[in-house]
């Protein structure tokens, strides 16, 4: 069986489909604000579309890459309800242990001991 490669067209298509859904958010934050009395400059608006594609495409990218090398290094999620075989160490104590049992009693402050002043 043939290990799984990094496709790097994938990850490619899934920055300029996150770009593209930055670039629509950017898009009616204009026209939110084109709608209301303020007055903003245009270069504002310039960098409202390259921050919000970038950090769309950055997004899109970022988790593609992530999702193709967890498959490529076999990684497996959690599921919110372990099965037996996916069960960690500490995870079937039927009870937590109580971590004040055994504590020692700590002397009252002013009691004559001379780290209490």
């Amino acid at each position: 069986m043939a290990r799984p490669r990094f496709n790097g067209a994938a990850a490619t298509l899934a920055a300029l489909v996150g770009g593209g859904i930055g670039l629509s958010v950017a898009l009616f934050l204009r026209a939110l604000v084109l709608n209301t009395p303020a007055d903003v400059r245009p270069s504002t608006f310039y960098w409202w579309f390259v921050l919000f594609s970038a950090a769309g495409a950055l997004w899109g990218l970022a988790t593609q890459t992530m999702k193709q090398l967890e498959r490529i290094q076999g990684y497996r999620h959690g599921s919110l309800r372990p099965s037996a075989a996916d069960r960690r160490l500490g995870q079937d104590d039927p009870e937590p242990r109580d971590p004040s049992a055994g504590a020692e009693e700590l002397p009252a402050r002013g009691s004559g001991d001379p780290g209490f002043r």
